[in-house]
């Protein structure tokens, strides 16, 4: 019998491991960290449904821990290691199983610094949490860099799920206006994560994050033109003898004699 089957028997039927991986392709993992991703899965599903326990409401930081602790001592392998991978892999599944509307016990105390953070922002920080190795420092300075785009959003009487690249672009300008091409740069990528989230959670229709273009950090210059001692060498090496020579001999004649 599948594992996920077993677990049934004692927890609430869950969404199928299938459709938790559908959703973490959607939002950007690969299929090779997707396959260890459901090992971890069914380790734990099989360590708490042979213990008769529910999964599912054991999934939380703490008991993912004991969990591979257990793991690690009953095969003889890292502690350490074990422990990073089941607690990524897991934590990934319990941001899946949320996402299909599955009621799951709190992950882990919230840190300090996210504690007055309003619902949507709090959400975005368990989504980066799941999704990335983004440290809490890393999420905390790109909520402090959404923050200003809500308000402008709110400043212009739009709606979140109406968000349109015209809005961007007007707030691009407006943060052109105040900072500098590197702060700017910054702002417009902890956006195109935010808007990523939005898209992944259905609160976004429109894939605005791969609209968005940063600002070039430098002065790109165009190609220069070839020297004439150059241009002179090259219409040289034509042979001139055939009939495709002598025609592209004359075209590159006329190209360089052409008024610019």
């Amino acid at each position: 019998m599948n594992v996920l089957a077993r677990a049934s028997t004692t927890d609430v039927p869950l969404p199928s491991l299938g459709k938790v991986v559908a959703f973490w392709k959607r939002n950007g993992l690969r299929s090779s960290s997707a396959i260890g991703y459901q090992r971890w899965v069914h380790r734990f599903i099989s360590d708490y449904a042979q213990r008769g326990i529910s999964p599912s409401s054991h999934l939380t930081e703490a008991e993912v821990r004991r969990f591979a602790m257990r793991y690690a001592r009953r095969r003889q392998v890292n502690r350490r290691k074990s422990h990073r991978m089941a607690r990524s892999s897991l934590r990934a599944w319990s941001v899946g199983l949320a996402a299909f509307g599955v009621q799951l016990p709190l992950w882990s105390a919230p840190k300090s610094i996210f504690h007055s953070l309003p619902p949507l922002l709090t959400q975005y920080t368990a989504f980066r949490h799941a999704h990335s190795n983004a440290t809490d420092s890393s999420i905390d300075k790109e909520i402090r860099e959404i923050a200003p785009w809500l308000r402008f959003l709110r400043s212009r009487r739009r709606k979140l799920r109406a968000t349109r690249l015209r809005d961007v672009d007007a707030y691009l300008l407006r943060l052109r206006r105040h900072y500098a091409l590197a702060s700017v740069a910054r702002r417009l990528s902890s956006l195109r994560l935010f808007f990523r989230f939005l898209q992944s959670t259905g609160r976004l229709r429109h894939d605005l994050a791969s609209s968005i273009q940063c600002p070039p950090g430098r002065c790109i210059q165009p190609p220069r033109a070839l020297p004439w001692s150059d241009v002179q060498r090259i219409l040289q090496a034509v042979n001139r003898n055939t009939r495709t020579g002598s025609r592209d001999y004359l075209y590159a004649v006329r190209a360089e004699a052409a008024p610019e």
